[in-house]
């Protein structure tokens, strides 16, 4: 008589791993084993062949994670449907040098934004990268693994959608890969309450040959700044010296020289990113 699995238990739970036990009473050609993270809806399996015993180690698990785990035997191709399910919970300890989970984005402002990945996984250093949503023009950044699990991404631009990706970095072991990206979109620029502050718009954005900057000063002092343009890599490339009037104010540059990429346009400390086409 074909019998369903029972009995089910688990122990020697780690961080990454479990030993998996179930009745010696019913006897299978393969005892599949189906569990998955709590709440979540995608499965991973795992075929035991009956010979092999009554008992299993699922490892590739991650910490301060609790899954839910069910076994069914198959006699002849036919299976007799899971058991009841068990859930148990793995310890809080990191692992080294994996793929960082838990992508999360916060803060967003119009020029910043706070990144920050699960606490369980440590490096020696995390690499993020970023960039336009859709584009491969990364702007990266380094946190050291003793600095926590986040940073903030800085020098953003106004009502644009990003992505970014973080990776692992060990001295004693290979980089890990990239994590899944993360998408995220930045509001348009609002104005603080600043009299001395100036707003800037850059375009056309995309731009071909030339580029206009407007800039509106509501103070009344004439300011001298310094238009600039980077490469990704930090290398300036033009810079222009302005004064800036109270009221609107238009500067025009010539950008036809530029190689089509990611620019970042500074006027004073105000950022924005310029796509060259």
């Amino acid at each position: 008589m074909h019998v369903p699995v029972h009995s089910l238990s688990v122990s020697n739970i780690t961080n990454v791993s479990a030993l998996i036990d179930w009745t010696n009473l019913v006897t299978a050609d393969t005892f599949r084993i189906r569990y998955n993270v709590q709440g979540s809806f995608s499965f991973i399996y795992l075929n035991q062949p009956g010979s092999s015993g009554y008992s299993a180690i699922i490892n590739g698990l991650y910490p301060n994670t609790t899954y839910n785990l069910a076994i069914s035997s198959i006699c002849s191709g036919v299976s007799t449907g899971y058991s009841s399910t068990i859930t148990f919970t793995t310890s809080a300890v990191p692992i080294a040098c994996v793929i960082p989970t838990g992508l999360a984005t916060s803060n967003i402002t119009n020029n910043s934004a706070d990144v920050s990945w699960t606490q369980y996984v440590s490096a020696d250093t995390f690499l993020i990268r970023y960039s336009v949503n859709g584009t491969t023009n990364y702007l990266w950044k380094k946190v050291a693994g003793t600095g926590g699990n986040g940073t903030t991404l800085t020098g953003l631009a106004a009502n644009t959608t990003y992505q970014w990706q973080v990776r692992s970095v060990c001295i004693a072991s290979p980089q890990s890969s990239y994590s899944a990206p993360l998408v995220f979109g930045t509001p348009l620029r609002t104005r603080k309450p600043d009299v001395t502050e100036n707003s800037f718009v850059v375009y056309p954005n995309p731009a071909t040959d030339k580029v206009s900057i407007s800039i509106e000063r509501i103070s009344e002092e004439e300011q001298h700044s310094l238009i600039s343009i980077y490469d990704l890599s930090g290398r300036l490339v033009l810079e222009k010296e302005i004064n800036i009037v109270s009221g609107k104010n238009l500067f025009e540059l010539d950008v036809e020289f530029l190689s089509s990429g990611m620019y970042l346009l500074k006027v004073g400390d105000e950022k924005i990113l310029l796509n060259k086409n």
